[in-house]
């Protein structure tokens, strides 16, 4: 009686786990891919580019031009044409160009972040948007992000991919 009574506490058990386990229902879909395949992702990702060449290229020409007037200098003392107070001004002059210059692509890093987020802030939240509505539409407990490569094992009828790509149409 007591291991018949146990059994169907154990039976129980199973079926109210069982069920519980079936509820929950978990989709996946790469996010990195998703983003690519946006035309207003791949914009984005245009002009910061552009943004950022436009800064290396501004900043690489400063560092230049601090380069060839350090040559200079060089050249000057080397022919003997500079006081040791010239050479202590001039040597002067050069760090503080160079610490604004480092200062410089500092800010021009800060600007490129700010830029960066500023531009594709809005199309991430856009595509968790779409996907919080394609798991609520679907039923979808959960979502995983395949992109960040944890993912041990997918099966095909749970990626929702194709369905959040529709609801960004």
């Amino acid at each position: 009686m007591k291991n018949l009574v146990l059994t169907l506490l154990f039976a129980c058990f199973m079926l109210v786990a069982n069920n519980s386990m079936a509820q929950t229902k978990i989709g996946h879909l790469d996010s990195s891919e998703l983003l690519q395949g946006l035309p207003e992702w791949q914009t984005a990702q245009k002009e910061v580019q552009t943004f950022m060449e436009m800064k290396k290229k501004d900043l690489a020409a400063k560092n230049q031009a601090l380069v060839d007037d350090y040559n200079k200098l060089v050249e000057q003392d080397n022919k003997g044409l500079l006081t040791p107070l010239d050479k202590q001004k001039k040597g002067d002059e050069m760090q503080k160009r160079q610490d604004a210059l480092q200062q410089e692509q500092a800010k021009a890093e800060e600007e490129l972040d700010a830029k960066q987020t500023t531009l594709t802030d809005p199309i991430r939240k856009k595509v968790k948007d779409a996907i919080a509505a394609v798991a609520k539409e679907k039923g979808y407990n959960y979502i995983i992000d395949n992109s960040a490569g944890v993912l041990l094992y997918d099966s095909p009828t749970d990626d929702i991919s194709a369905f959040v790509k529709d609801k960004l149409r």
